[in-house]
């Protein structure tokens, strides 16, 4: 397995990691970050920040850093102006990959929080308790509204004419699917579930697979499954039941690492593709999920 293993991580491809340029305690910096992966042999890495736009620092480290490829995107939260789709101009002409909907300023994630349970309770911790805000919806009238804001579509016209990747974020499982049928209609060929197993996300299955269907990749991400003091590890046994219902062709896997109790993101990507490999998944299968999707996703 050993072999298996180096042969897989080789020109693999980390569609989710944070560096230190965030308002939290993280692991090291994306110059460290991308220096470990790229010894590791790993083609690239995807820089989110909630805290604003990545694309500038993810150029700066892409071009000091031999031998790995590192990009970068912005994430609409309030600290971009939410839903604004001069930000998402504006990280699109700076080389920005990938537009990520709202995160931690989701009404989606305020919602989740405040009903606190699973392992939703550990953005209790990662919450300004001090911030008073609603909350930002793509539709109409919030969560419960059909239909999508103007400004998204706007941002969605955006991501189609650069041929970015949307990602969902921390959207609910409703406000994804119909994220992803105005952007096909739109002309969006790169969408991306974000972290799918994560409880702050809480897609059953059966939501993970209508939203595969309708021509999303789903990401997976091994966060979840490490241990934290504020929830209980996600099986890794669930995550494999999710990939074998949902399928490999429509998966891929990231770390969503860079907290300071996690190890660096090349490494995280070495566990979870052992865990997988060890729970059955095949090696082909693997492959799909952490190199040809990915850099099909990333245009490479």
């Amino acid at each position: 397995m050993v072999s298996e293993l180096k042969g897989l991580l080789s020109q693999a491809i980390d569609l989710h990691v944070h560096g230190i340029y965030e308002g939290r305690p993280r692991y090291c910096t994306m110059m460290e970050m991308a220096m470990d992966a790229a010894k590791a042999g790993m083609r690239a890495l995807v820089f989110k920040s909630k805290d604003g736009v990545t694309a500038g620092c993810a150029h700066l480290v892409d071009s000091h850093v031999e031998g790995i490829r590192v990009f970068g995107g912005v994430v609409l939260d309030y600290s971009v102006g939410g839903l604004n789709p001069w930000a998402v101009y504006s990280c699109l002409k700076m080389g920005g990959k990938v537009i990520w909907m709202p995160s931690f300023d989701s009404e989606w994630t305020l919602k989740k929080v405040s009903e606190s349970t699973g392992g939703a309770k550990v953005y209790q911790k990662l919450l300004d308790s001090e911030r008073k805000v609603k909350g930002i919806s793509i539709l109409k009238g919030g969560l419960d509204g059909s239909d999508i804001l103007p400004e998204v579509r706007e941002i969605i016209s955006l991501v189609a004419a650069k041929g970015a990747i949307l990602e969902t974020s921390h959207l609910s499982p409703r406000e994804s699917l119909i994220l992803i049928e105005e952007a096909k209609k739109a002309g969006v060929e790169r969408i991306v579930i974000t972290h799918v197993n994560s409880d702050i996300i809480g897609a059953s299955i059966e939501e993970q697979k209508t939203l595969a269907k309708k021509g999303a990749f789903l990401m997976y991400t091994f966060a979840p499954c490490m241990p934290s003091p504020w929830r209980e590890a996600q099986p890794l046994e669930k995550v494999i039941k999710m990939i074998n219902e949902v399928g490999a062709e429509n998966c891929v896997l990231a770390t969503d690492f860079g907290m300071i109790n996690y190890p660096m993101p090349a490494e995280g990507l070495r566990m979870f593709i052992a865990g997988l490999l060890m729970g059955g998944i095949k090696e082909k299968d693997i492959e799909k999920m952490v190199k040809i999707n990915p850099a099909y996703l990333l245009n490479l």
